[in-house]
């Protein structure tokens, strides 16, 4: 679960993004406000693989918000 909050008036869209190995996904999109907002997305496959998480596919996880403006 992440939290997001914008501090101006411009339109901002926060999700995550994931990496493992060579592959790269991103969540869906979340509208930011001015107030402190939570939002989460679930990943049921590996980006990888495209299958189900495996231990060493989650210990070799980069995860982390983007914000798309």
């Amino acid at each position: 679960m992440r939290v997001s909050r914008k501090d101006d008036a411009a339109t901002h869209e926060v999700h995550s993004k994931l990496k493992s190995g060579a592959a790269t996904a991103d969540g869906a999109a979340h509208a930011m406000a001015a107030g402190y907002r939570y939002f989460r997305n679930i990943h049921k496959t590996d980006p990888e693989t495209a299958a189900a998480w495996t231990s060493g596919g989650v210990n070799g996880l980069q995860i982390g918000p983007e914000v798309v403006t």
